[in-house]
Parts: C-alpha cells; sequence; structure tokens
C-alpha cells in the first residue's frame, strides 16, 4: 500500500470511549509522526470523541477534493454504508479490527472488490487468516495493535475465586 496521497482514516464519534476508533486516532498519529499526510475523516455521529489525541481532523462535512492517489481507510462495519466514501475517486482500503462485523459492513456485496476496496488490513493474524480463508480475499497485511507493554503486562498470579 504505496502511499504517494494523503491518507484518511475514516471514523465517527459514538458518545462512549470505543478502542477500535482510539486505534484509528493512533494509526493517524503515527503515520503523521513519520511524514506522512493522514488525517481523520471526521463522519458526523453522537457526541464526543472520548479519545485524547494528537491527530490532524478533517470534517466530513466540508468538501474535500480527493485525488487518485489518496487513500481512504474505512472500517470493517461501515464499508457499504459509506456509498458517498466509496463514489470518491481515490484509493480505498478496509482496516478490520473485528471479522465479526465484515457482513454487516459489505451489505450484501459479494465482496470488498465488489465496492471498490483495493485492499484490506487486519489488526491480527486471526482475523487475517479469517479474510483469507473464509472471504478469499488474497493479500492481508496485519498491523498489531502498539500495546504499551511496560503499562499492560502480566501480573502476579494469587489464587482466588472470581465470580
Amino acid at each position: 500500500m504505496a502511499a504517494g496521497g494523503r491518507i484518511f482514516y475514516v471514523a465517527r464519534p459514538f458518545g462512549a470511549p470505543m478502542g477500535g476508533i482510539a486505534t484509528l486516532f493512533r494509526h493517524v498519529e503515527i503515520l503523521v509522526s513519520r511524514g506522512f499526510d493522514a488525517a481523520i475523516y471526521l463522519l458526523p455521529g453522537e457526541g464526543e470523541l472520548f479519545v485524547r489525541h494528537h491527530a490532524p481532523i478533517v470534517d466530513a462535512r466540508q468538501p474535500v477534493e480527493p485525488h487518485p492517489d489518496d487513500i481512504f481507510v474505512l472500517p470493517e462495519a461501515w464499508v457499504a454504508h459509506l456509498p458517498a466514501i466509496l463514489a470518491l475517486p481515490a484509493r480505498k482500503y478496509v482496516f478490520c479490527q473485528n471479522h465479526f462485523y465484515i457482513f454487516a459492513g459489505l451489505g450484501g456485496a459479494p465482496s470488498y472488490a465488489a465496492l471498490g476496496i483495493e485492499g484490506v488490513f487486519a489488526s491480527s493474524g486471526i482475523i487475517a487468516h479469517f479474510l483469507r480463508c473464509d472471504l478469499g480475499v488474497a493479500d492481508v497485511s496485519v498491523i498489531p495493535y502498539a500495546i504499551d507493554t511496560t503499562l499492560f503486562r502480566p501480573r502476579s498470579k494469587r489464587r482466588q475465586i472470581a465470580f
């Protein structure tokens, strides 16, 4: 997935904290820190974002003139439900963080290719395997979550009962 143009990750607020949305913002922050022209393409939604971030935001309610080398990264659950973005003269990719949302996102389409999606990448090997084996997506890259292992690490174990 070579990026000659701008990269827009499509997101929207849901009025509650959501890890998947936070991940989109982190991807954009990382891309920007590496010199890419990237931003969140923020659709209207409910309430606040609940994400502390430094990602640039493009308001989707304002007209954006996409170029053929621009890339729009769509969440797996919304692909077919974003016809205005699918119609744009730009490249489209899907970032799949939850393979259980794929079929809702396809909206009855037989494949991502049928919707004009150029490629798919996943957040885990399990999801990539599902996309390859069950959906027939030939090439699925894995971009794992960037987890702070100094903060999130196994603690010492003790015997206990939980219910």
